[in-house]
């Protein structure tokens, strides 16, 4: 069974995925967490009693900026590669697997046979091409008022 995870600055999205079905997959809230390290054990705390988490042999996390677009400050940059580089060393130093680093553009490549289409959001993108593969609704979230949570998207 492999995890995988997306990493951005306030969410971290996850999925359990084995012979390509999906098992089990949400996203962690991050953003009332202070400090790289903190975030990356509080994504580790919120995952220890998932009962599929016993099950992992594999742990997949999306490379730093790997496919990053969009108008950002260096300072941006560097705390997401930060962020990135600290999740992905105690992840590897808790579960004492190594983690591999999966490129956006070819693992879109790989599930859709292409990695983006001209002027469409890579969420919609890969949401739209995913929803084509897979029935998403189980693992969407709602908001107070009913709408489905923006923070699925990074699922």
């Amino acid at each position: 069974m492999t995890i995988g995870f997306d990493a951005s600055s306030n969410v971290v999205g996850y999925a359990f995925v084995e012979n390509k079905e999906i098992l089990s997959a949400g996203f962690i809230d991050i953003s009332k967490v202070s400090g790289n390290r903190e975030k990356a054990w509080f994504v580790i705390e919120s995952l220890k009693n998932h009962p599929l988490i016993s099950k992992v042999d594999s742990i997949n996390l999306e490379a730093s900026l790997s496919g990053f677009s969009g108008p950002s400050s260096r300072k941006v940059i560097v705390m997401l590669a930060r962020w990135s580089a600290v999740l992905e060393y105690v992840l590897e130093d808790h579960f004492k697997k190594k983690i591999n680093l999966v490129n956006v553009a070819t693992a879109r490549k790989r599930v859709f046979g292409k990695a983006r289409e001209k002027g469409v959001n890579s969420k919609i993108f890969v949401r739209k091409e995913l929803s084509k593969i897979y029935d998403l609704t189980p693992w969407e979230k709602t908001n107070r008022i009913g709408n489905v949570d923006k923070r699925t998207e990074d699922v």
